[in-house]
């Protein structure tokens, strides 16, 4: 009898051991979604819910973009790490360190972590003919006059690609180039080039 009534004891402790973990797991502000692994414990003065709910949102975003799948598992590998609410860039994209972004940002309608994952992208992964065609194609971007020289996108070759390359993925964002239609008709060549990057030129399908 004392054995059994051990042997039970053992198994409520081991199920409450369990219940705690799942609870601790659902209710934790560092969490993995779909391979991708978020820190939000320096917006923990935020309710979880609300701050998973931002993140996921951009998430599935991405993930429905069609982006070839080889670039979204290296995506996945960059660490995203959730700032408070304050002042300054929606987000940061840091080598050593992953993205920074803040959660008060994160609106379904502005690709704020595909912005900064495409930096990521192209500093980890592109070799010397890929930055080639990217520094070619915003020296000519600069040269046509067809955007302000102060221009975000026209800051630095890296700003360009980011900008342009999620304009051609997400579509209207509200600064230079704007549309994928504006960016199409100002470099076709440079449009076709991104499409055989991202997704074997599905993007220019119904340019507008």
């Amino acid at each position: 009898m004392l054995t059994l009534t051990r042997r039970i004891a053992c198994f409520a402790t081991l199920a409450l051991l369990v219940c705690s973990q799942a609870m601790a797991k659902g209710d934790s502000y560092v969490f993995d979604y779909h391979g991708w692994h978020i820190d939000a414990s320096k917006a923990s003065d935020q309710p979880l819910d609300a701050v998973t709910k931002a993140v996921v949102k951009q998430i599935d975003g991405i993930e429905t973009l069609g982006i070839a799948q080889d670039i979204v598992s290296f995506m996945r590998t960059v660490p995203l790490h959730a700032q408070g609410s304050h002042d300054g860039a929606p987000a940061h994209y840091d080598r050593a360190t992953g993205i920074d972004f803040r959660v008060d940002a994160l609106d379904p309608k502005k690709p704020v972590l595909l912005h900064e994952l495409l930096r990521a992208f192209q500093e980890q992964k592109f070799k010397a003919p890929d930055n080639t065609i990217i520094t070619g194609a915003y020296q000519a971007s600069r040269a046509s006059g067809t955007w302000p020289t102060t221009a975000p996108m026209l800051k630095s070759p890296q700003d360009y690609f980011a900008a342009t390359a999620t304009v051609y993925l997400f579509g209207d964002i509200d600064t230079e180039p704007f549309s994928r239609g504006r960016l199409h008709e100002a470099q076709p060549e440079y449009w076709k080039w991104l499409g055989g990057m991202f997704d074997g030129f599905h993007g220019c399908e119904g340019v507008q």
